[in-house]
């Protein structure tokens, strides 16, 4: 049951003016009995700030009755998975995502008839021994690890210097990307 307190809330947020009385807060308290403030308050907002003005407990009774079938009817309808798809058994894992994207900034170079900095391929086949970014990736912006140790990312190429140097050191036929 709604307290005194919600009543006179609900009553002076959609209707502006004096307070309620005492007697109109109890009227109003004993017929929305067994309803929820929050779904009173939901009730209100959703018939619009001139209806909700001269809205009664009925009508307020109704809305809530309505919104609560119509939920009900919501959670009851099954949607069929179709039968011509196979569900898949594990969700795709994130590097797949990271692949695709890939490929998509790859397309969007050769439309646009951009140059890719081959230093930064040949560098991303190797993770990165300063700030630990896997192979692949782009090093993370940082400039300082937790070693102390630091090292500025070159301009050209947005990786870390030691990166360039071990993939030189192990991949010294300057390849692209895998």
């Amino acid at each position: 049951m709604l307290s005194a307190d919600e009543v006179r809330a609900l009553l002076t947020t959609f209707r502006p003016g004096p307070m309620p009385a005492p007697s109109t807060v109890a009227a109003w308290r004993q017929a929305l009995a067994g309803c929820a403030f929050g779904a009173c308050h939901a009730a209100l907002t959703a018939f619009g700030p001139t209806k909700a003005r001269y809205a009664t407990p009925a009508e307020i009774v109704a809305a809530i009755h309505t919104a609560q079938a119509a939920k009900d009817a919501r959670a009851a309808e099954v949607i069929p998975f179709p039968r011509d798809r196979v569900r898949p058994s594990r969700p795709t894992p994130p590097v797949d995502y990271a692949r695709a994207g890939a490929r998509g900034i790859e397309r969007v170079y050769a439309a646009m008839g951009w140059q890719r900095n081959p230093e930064r391929a040949h560098a991303q086949r190797v993770p990165c021994p300063f700030c630990r970014a896997p192979s692949g990736t782009a090093c993370r912006p940082l400039t300082r690890n937790r070693a102390g140790h630091t090292e500025r990312r070159d301009a050209s190429s947005l990786t870390h210097p030691s990166r360039l140097d071990r993939a030189r050191a192990e991949h010294p036929d300057r390849g692209e990307r895998l």
